[in-house]
């Protein structure tokens, strides 16, 4: 039963919930409205992907550089970058003997794929796509099959690049040296042969390394290469190791990684910063924007940013206004938001 003083409390609870909910709708606050992702008119899905402006999968419906194909014959609808000129992933398949210090390739084969993304966030201005996975399986104990792949982002200038705070590079394997973009300077390396040495989820040293992503070279490619050694004597139970690029904490080491070949068929997403280039930078305060302006929204404010080819490039994005969320990249995209806090003594 409430005592006197809780009885009095209620009816004021009751009182407060009544007041605040008029207050939002008379702030014509709908919490299940949706938000505007994409101009008017232009599909905003791939599948359940979400597609925001400046992406887009129509002509009118995407600034240059941002344009994207969905692929729907298969049983996913899946979303690639459109430019495949500036924008891919190569593969290079190549036999190899370690049997001497010096590597003899017995025989390679190059193709070529779009980069297939995993999200897009405006309001960031990053995107997520999966990444390239180095890996080399020996096929007895001085010889390897090696897989490169390369992710290129604007062999021209581009508005994309592979973030250097947000990805890592990871290796994974027994006494292997994991490298980047054609360097012989190891980044990390797994250092050990010895089985007990190795733990769960840690990229230690021990079957598993991890490094900073080092600065993207002027070209614009990012490429996890791997140092075998030269006789691996593991290899009918271990027989393939790795180096990749990944996003933070998205790759969590397990030892059964270092058995057999089971991060062949895996994918891992990076995260892709975007900006808009072409020679551009936000205007100066009380400079009239130029016409192809890409800050739309009347609640976003610009900020200069230096994406692709290692930062060569001038840019910007853009940004909604403090207590704004949504799309900046489109008219009437930044929506207020409210944020109310009761104190009751």
């Amino acid at each position: 039963m409430p005592t006197p003083s809780q009885s009095r409390l209620l009816p004021l609870t009751v009182q407060l919930v009544l007041i605040l909910a008029g207050a939002a709708a008379m702030a014509g606050v709908e919490l299940d409205e949706q938000l505007p992702i994409t101009r008017p008119g232009c599909p905003d899905k791939c599948g359940n992907m979400s597609i925001p402006f400046p992406f887009g999968l129509m002509p009118g419906c995407f600034r240059e550089g941002f344009q994207v194909t969905c692929d729907h014959s298969v049983d996913r609808p899946r979303a690639f970058l459109a430019d495949t000129d500036t924008n891919r992933i190569t593969v290079t398949d190549s036999d190899a003997s370690a049997a001497s210090d010096a590597a003899a390739y017995l025989g390679y084969n190059t193709s070529y794929f779009p980069v297939e993304l995993v999200d897009m966030s405006a309001d960031r201005s990053q995107a997520r796509a999966y990444g390239p996975i180095t890996s080399g399986c020996s096929t007895n104990s001085t010889q390897y099959r090696f897989q490169t792949q390369a992710m290129t982002l604007g062999i021209t200038e581009g508005p994309f690049a592979v973030s250097q705070t947000l990805n890592v590079v990871v290796g994974v394997g027994w006494r292997v040296d994991v490298v980047m973009d054609g360097s012989t300077t190891p980044v990390c390396r797994t250092g050990t042969e010895r089985e007990l040495a190795a733990r769960n989820g840690s990229c230690a040293g021990q079957g598993c390394c991890e490094a900073a992503l080092p600065p993207v070279p002027e070209y614009g490619s990012v490429e996890p290469g791997l140092v075998v050694p030269n006789e691996n004597a593991l290899w009918r139970s271990s027989p393939c190791s790795y180096a990749m690029v990944v996003e933070k904490s998205r790759y969590v080491f397990s030892t059964p990684d270092l058995y057999g070949d089971t991060l062949l068929m895996e994918t891992f997403p990076v995260v892709l910063d975007f900006a808009i280039v072409g020679n551009a930078s936000c205007p100066a305060k009380g400079q009239r924007p130029p016409p192809d302006y890409a800050c739309a929204s009347s609640n976003s404010y610009c900020v200069n940013a230096t994406v692709g080819l290692s930062g060569y490039a001038l840019s910007y994005v853009c940004k909604c206004s403090e207590h704004y969320e949504g799309n900046p990249y489109i008219a009437d995209g930044c929506r207020g938001t409210v944020s109310i806090k009761l104190t009751i003594r």
